[in-house]
């Protein structure tokens, strides 16, 4: 697998972070995968989509409370014959299933989303677009 986050600002700042804990970035870097989704639909996953905006929009919003059905089609989505749409549902995937949200995570989550991106681009500038969209969150929610 190709690593297309490691060549982002938005990875060298992660990097540098103090934190341990990056859980404030579940619910915006999830509504980027759907993002994704949005602009590039896969029907396997508008429901997860669906579910899922609206879900993280709840106070009470919790992984452990995500229906097993919209597990299930992110799994499916991970098992699926397109490439972008297995990127995106390996996102989805941990961002919805991985209990505690390390560097290593999100780092992870963001590879699998950029990566789907390129499968829709031909040249690199998507990569400096989408590095600043992401460095506009952190900025937001003050990871520096």
């Amino acid at each position: 697998m190709q690593n297309l986050i490691i060549k982002t600002k938005t990875a060298q700042l992660l990097t540098s972070s103090q934190r341990k804990n990056f859980e404030v970035l579940r619910k915006p870097l999830i509504q980027y995968a759907i993002r994704y989704q949005r602009n590039y639909p896969f029907d396997i996953l508008e429901e997860v989509a669906d579910y899922l905006e609206y879900f993280i929009q709840n106070p009470l919003f919790s992984i452990d409370l995500i229906e097993t059905k919209i597990k299930d089609h992110i799994e499916m989505g991970q098992n699926e014959y397109s490439f972008s749409l297995n990127e995106i549902s390996n996102a989805f995937s941990i961002l919805t299933q991985t209990k505690y949200l390390t560097l290593n995570y999100v780092l992870s989550a963001l590879n699998h989303i950029l990566i789907a991106y390129s499968f829709n681009f031909e040249n690199q500038l998507f990569l400096k677009q989408e590095d600043n969209f992401l460095l506009s969150i952190l900025e937001k929610y003050q990871i520096y």
